[in-house]
């Protein structure tokens, strides 16, 4: 088991050979393989066993890095960008992610697979890839899109593939067809909400609920019984009062335990799928970036997403941010050229979504914004 540990993501052939043994069946399964993957890595790193410190941000570590090509991951708030894997190793891990999917939905029949990929600078164009590991030598189709993509265009490419790879925003634009496909949905890269989800579930044979998050390895994904399964033989995760994972496999960065924003309610138990391992009963996404709703945890990820979609809908380009002050009343900040009706509309949006009064105030302080994404702060949860 040691072995295996040290060699699991760094050679190909032997992640092949090997990968079966990572579905855990027993709590002593778990508890075997992360241990010898914490001894692993701290042997690695000259730190004596269980003596982590946690910290909430990653600091400079130009001197750790060990590879010229690196793939670094970014966050809401952006301060994990320099959090990276060499090439090899994130290409590898990316395929066990969807080879642990495949196996657990039974999706292993050779058929091509169809992936969504926005780009700003292709409306629309079909490409191949076939050095995904994870599918053998089963071809992925991408489609490269932007905001200019004709939606019944692309909705004609989904029938015939054994299963897309899409965002809840894709969805809620593919939606306006009105179309049903015969394959699944992989719903991946946003957090999945209640709606969303439904409108995958009219849409696709079946939906499935994907989160990697590289900083700190934390990932999870949705089996045939809906519970969203940890990726245990990746990272160790736990909850305190913040939910903080530690990373097995990156070698190029300082070992912590990290704290990337997220949370939720953390549990550990066999499935009815006969997976054993941790699960969340439920995923609230990003805290740092939520408003607080009913006592719930509303992430602004789902308020950024619906808001994005009326955005669209509407044609307007505007900067925003979204600050709670009390639990009666949300502000919404403006800046750009938008009609009094438009307003309306996108106030209609944000109060189906935080139930609750929106106060819309025209705000020239945003046009010094160094972005345009949205920006949602409540002082309740300070």
């Amino acid at each position: 088991m040691y072995h295996l540990v040290s060699k699991l993501f760094l050679c190909k052939h032997y992640w092949n050979r090997k990968k079966d043994s990572l579905i855990f069946q027993n709590k002593e399964q778990l508890f075997n393989f992360q241990e010898n993957a914490l001894k692993k890595i701290c042997s690695y790193h000259n730190i004596v066993y269980n003596n982590i410190d946690l910290i909430d941000d990653i600091p400079e570590f130009k001197s750790c890095l060990k590879f010229m090509e690196m793939t670094s991951s970014g966050t809401t708030s952006g301060h994990s960008k320099k959090y990276a894997y060499p090439r090899p190793q994130y290409d590898l891990i990316e395929s066990h992610h969807i080879w642990r999917i495949e196996k657990s939905h039974n999706l292993l029949q050779s058929k091509p697979v169809l992936v969504f990929r926005f780009n700003d600078l292709v409306a629309f164009n079909i490409g191949e890839v076939f050095d995904y590991m994870a599918l053998g030598k089963n071809k992925v189709h991408v489609i490269d899109y932007n905001n200019a993509i004709d939606w019944d265009k692309a909705a004609d490419y989904i029938n015939g593939h054994k299963y897309v790879v899409m965002s809840p925003t894709e969805i809620q634009l593919l939606y306006q067809t009105k179309r049903h496909f015969s394959c699944p949905v992989i719903l991946t890269r946003e957090t999945l909400i209640e709606n969303v989800y439904d409108m995958a579930k009219e849409m696709f044979t079946s939906v499935i609920n994907k989160m990697r998050c590289w900083d700190g390895g934390l990932s999870f994904f949705s089996c045939p019984y809906n519970r969203l399964h940890v990726y245990d033989e990746l990272c160790f995760v736990e909850k305190t009062d913040k939910l903080i994972s530690t990373d097995f496999f990156n070698y190029c960065h300082p070992f912590i335990k990290y704290h990337n924003g997220d949370d939720g309610i953390l549990d550990e138990g066999l499935c009815k799928c006969g997976i054993y391992g941790k699960f969340f009963e439920e995923f609230w996404g990003r805290r740092v970036d939520a408003l607080l709703v009913d006592n719930k945890l509303v992430s602004g990820h789902r308020i950024s997403v619906g808001l994005q979609t009326v955005l669209r809908k509407l044609g307007v380009n505007i900067s925003y941010k979204i600050h709670q002050k009390t639990h009666d009343e949300v502000e919404f900040h403006y800046f750009g050229v938008i009609e009094q009706d438009d307003l309306n509309k996108i106030a209609a949006c944000l109060s189906a979504l935080v139930k609750c009064k929106i106060i819309i105030y025209y705000d020239s302080n945003l046009l010094n914004m160094k972005s345009k994404n949205c920006l949602v702060k409540s002082e309740l949860l300070l």
